[in-house]
């Protein structure tokens, strides 16, 4: 009698802790679907966008229709080392747009602090539109050849 006592309530925590495990997992599995779909959302919106016809506009102009999730906005040279080139507009480590200027009307370019003014940068003529998935260029990868 003892014994069939025991092998029941061992099956029944071998039953709840398998149980547990599974509750665990598919837990995580939730989380890491919702993440995956931020992602997707926000990279979705991004490409949703006709980015192409903010050529030759102002970089604002972009910017205020961007998702509102961005993390980091920084202005950053390129090719030559004090002087301005692009804005990088950051999404977590997952998603980046570039938006890349060539010619400065607004502000000047050069600063050897490099700490450029990012109201007058807003104002500046885009360019060239890049976004990049991780280390990927998935939009506007084909229009130059390089930072310059």
């Amino acid at each position: 009698m003892n014994k069939i006592i025991i092998i029941i309530i061992t099956l029944l925590l071998i039953i709840i802790f398998l149980s547990n495990i599974q509750a665990s997992e598919s837990k995580f599995e939730i989380r890491i679907g919702k993440i995956d779909t931020i992602g997707h959302q926000v990279l979705d919106s991004i490409l949703n966008l006709n980015l192409s016809s903010f050529i030759n506009k102002p970089v604002d102009s972009l910017i205020i229709k961007l998702p509102l999730t961005a993390n980091a906005k920084k202005i950053m040279a390129g090719g030559r080392v004090y002087f301005a080139r692009r804005l990088s507009v950051n999404y977590g480590d997952k998603y980046i747009v570039y938006l890349i200027v060539d010619n400065f009307q607004h502000m000047n370019s050069f600063d050897a602090n490099r700490q450029w003014d990012m109201n007058l940068f807003k104002q500046e003529l885009i360019s060239w539109i890049l976004v990049y998935n991780k280390e990927m260029c998935i939009y506007g990868c084909n229009t130059r050849n390089s930072w310059d």
